[in-house]
Parts: C-alpha cells; sequence; structure tokens
C-alpha cells in the first residue's frame, strides 16, 4: 500500500469546512449539526468529576462499529441503571464477565472486546491517576505528553525506565483514541493551557481526505481500503500542520470534518448500500442500465442528492462515494465512483441552500486559536 498526499488538495478541503462552520453555512446550520457530547444530560454534566468519566469510558466505544450519537445515547442509559460502572474504584471490583454482559445488554456491539478494556481500564485510572482522567491532560503543554500518558504500551518488553504506571496507557486507546479524549476535554474547556493537536483521524476524516483525493490511497488491488495507522498518521500530520498554519481552533477543526462527512456525504443516496454484508454494492452499481439516466433516481433520491451532493461546495474535487455500513460492519471502506450531481441534476438543484439558523443572531464570533509555544 502506497499513501500519497496532495498538500493543495488537502487545505482547499480544510479552508472550505472550516470557513463554512465559522459563518455557520449549510450545512453547520442545519437542526441536526450538533456534536455527540450535547446529548449528555444535566444529571452527568453538572458535576466535572463524573463527566470527565463518562467521557473517558465513552472512548471505548469510538472505536468504531457503532455511530457515535447512537453510542452516547445508550451509554446515557447505562449510566443512568448502572453509574459504578463509571466509578473506576466499583468498576475495577467487578469481573469483566459482569461488565460484558451490562455492556452487552445495553450497547450489544463489541461487548466481549469492550468489557475487558473497561473494566482493566477503570483498574489502571483508579491506580495511576486516582480515578479522575481528567488528570491525564493536567498542566500539559504538548500533545507528544498527553500521547505518553493515553496510549496503551504493552507490558511485554517494556524497559526498566518505563515502569512507572502513568506510563502505561489505556488499552485501547492509540493516536485517533488519545486526540479524541483531548478534543473532549477540551470542548469542555479542561484544557489549561491549551495546545495543539491533531484532529482524531475517525472514519469521517478518511471519508473526506480520500474522496477528495488529498490523500490517495495505492491499492495492489482492489478498492477496499482498510483503517490502517499508514493512512491515520498522514491525516493527523496534514490536521496538525493546518492549525499551525492557519490557527484555526482544534475544537472547530474536528467539528467541522465530523458534521461535514456525516451531514452531507452519510445523508447522500450516493453512499447508500445495497447486496449482501459481505459484498455490499452501491444503490446503482456499475453495469446497471441508465446507471448514470435520470430515470435511475426516485424523486425521493433526487431531492435527498440535490440537498446532499448537489449542494456541497467540495463536489468539484469529490472523486469518490465512501458509503459508511462497510466501515462499521467490517472495519473496511469501499471506494465508489461518485455520481455527478451535474450529470443527473437540474441546474437550479445545484445551488447551496442556506437555512438560517434560529441563533445565528446570538452567535458567538470564531475566535483564532492561540497556544503554548514553551
Amino acid at each position: 500500500m502506497e499513501v500519497v498526499v496532495n498538500k493543495r488538495r488537502a487545505n482547499h478541503l480544510l479552508d472550505v469546512l472550516v470557513g463554512r462552520y465559522k459563518e455557520k453555512l449549510f450545512p453547520f446550520n442545519l437542526p441536526n449539526a450538533y456534536v455527540p457530547q450535547e446529548l449528555i444530560p444535566p444529571t452527568i454534566r453538572n458535576d466535572a468529576l463524573t463527566l470527565g468519566r463518562f467521557l473517558f469510558f465513552v472512548c471505548t466505544y469510538m472505536r468504531g462499529g457503532i455511530e457515535s450519537h447512537t453510542a452516547f445515547r445508550q451509554l446515557v442509559r447505562m449510566w443512568e441503571a448502572h453509574p459504578e460502572l463509571f466509578v473506576p474504584k466499583e468498576a475495577m471490583t467487578m469481573s469483566v464477565d459482569l461488565v460484558t454482559q451490562i455492556l452487552r445488554e445495553y450497547i450489544g456491539w463489541d461487548a466481549d472486546n469492550a468489557g475487558r478494556f473497561w473494566r482493566m481500564n477503570a483498574e489502571r485510572l483508579h491506580r495511576a491517576w486516582g480515578g479522575d482522567p481528567r488528570e491525564l491532560v493536567r498542566n500539559l503543554h504538548f500533545y507528544d505528553e498527553a500521547i505518553r500518558r493515553i496510549i496503551y504500551k504493552p507490558s511485554v518488553g517494556k524497559s526498566i525506565a518505563s515502569l512507572d504506571p502513568k506510563e502505561d496507557g489505556f488499552i485501547g486507546f492509540q493516536h485517533k483514541m488519545a486526540s479524541l479524549l483531548i478534543y473532549f476535554y477540551d470542548w469542555e474547556g479542561w484544557l489549561e493551557p491549551r495546545f495543539l493537536y491533531p484532529s482524531p483521524a475517525d472514519f469521517h476524516h478518511y471519508r473526506l481526505f480520500i474522496a477528495n483525493e488529498a490523500v490517495v490511497v495505492k491499492m495492489d488491488e482492489g478498492r477496499e481500503i482498510r483503517y490502517h495507522e499508514k493512512i491515520s498518521s498522514v491525516i493527523r500530520d496534514l490536521t496538525l500542520e493546518y492549525l499551525e498554519r492557519t490557527g484555526t481552533d482544534p475544537i472547530h477543526l474536528s467539528d467541522a470534518i465530523w458534521l461535514y462527512s456525516l451531514l452531507l456525504c452519510g445523508e447522500s443516496p450516493a453512499t447508500v448500500v445495497r447486496g449482501t454484508q459481505k459484498e455490499p454494492l452501491p444503490l446503482f452499481a456499475e453495469g446497471d442500465d441508465g446507471r448514470l439516466g435520470e430515470h435511475m433516481w426516485t424523486p425521493q433520491q433526487m431531492r435527498r442528492l440535490a440537498r446532499t451532493c448537489g449542494a456541497c461546495p467540495l463536489q468539484d474535487t469529490c472523486v469518490h462515494a465512501i458509503p459508511s455500513q462497510p466501515y462499521y460492519r467490517r472495519g473496511t471502506l469501499l471506494l465508489w465512483e461518485r455520481e455527478r450531481p451535474a450529470l443527473i441534476l437540474p441546474p437550479q438543484a445545484r445551488e447551496p441552500k442556506i437555512i438560517p439558523r434560529d441563533d445565528d443572531s446570538d452567535a458567538e464570533e470564531q475566535s483564532t486559536f492561540s497556544f503554548s509555544t514553551h
């Protein structure tokens, strides 16, 4: 596998997303343009320690395989029924089987691995950090310092110099999860001093960077791409370089990428999957009669296409339609040639529709991010 970077295309991609995010332009003015942590109720949010623990354990389910809003909703339900699971000192006394059983009841996905991770990380958090995960980012100045504390390091082969339990990290946490936890805590205002960190290289980052060929993955054969550190590291570097060059707030960049992919790419009929789980196909597979013919699209699909691909300011650079279903079910990205709205939409449908938000008049000014340099 070879990964090729087009920095000019990457900068254009991020300029468009961040610019529209700051101005609250489509799609960031839609009613469902909100990040999942906004689903956390006051019963959790009103106590900072409880909130910090909840966000830490939420990361157990941010490894892929489940949609983020769904995971948050289900974990809130689980917290309401079993708050002890979110208290490290109590969770560490529970058996892995019991933790797994509860996770399977409320979440379902990957309960066996998640139960083991949850129980082990609860013990590590209690013994090394006093049960308060906010300590993981307290008084740090650089992303590398946070990585050293958070990323999991297997005990096998560990040198004597790294026997400090605060250097062990947490099982299941690698760069994506570390960036995500830092982002969550920054979003809550707990990063003091604030420092730059790369945007979490999740599925939505893969989708936008690869679809717009800011990152090109050359495979030996096929069009199926697996989540790989070689790709993730490139995306992390691109987002970090962009932050350093433009002074963009890392929260704004992360939210812009995540929401844009979810609200436009994710809602487009071009990313709808049909066929079997083992052999997923695009809505209109190559070889179907009239693949690009207007009669292939129902009126409802045409309206959805007009609201998504047809209103997308990136349509001139977007090459691939990348559905989410194969990734969440199989851990792979499938690249399909994207339907061109210019070929199937009338001209009047290709203009972005600007929908004002109710709270625009009270919107705060977006500020340029400043960070510690010492």
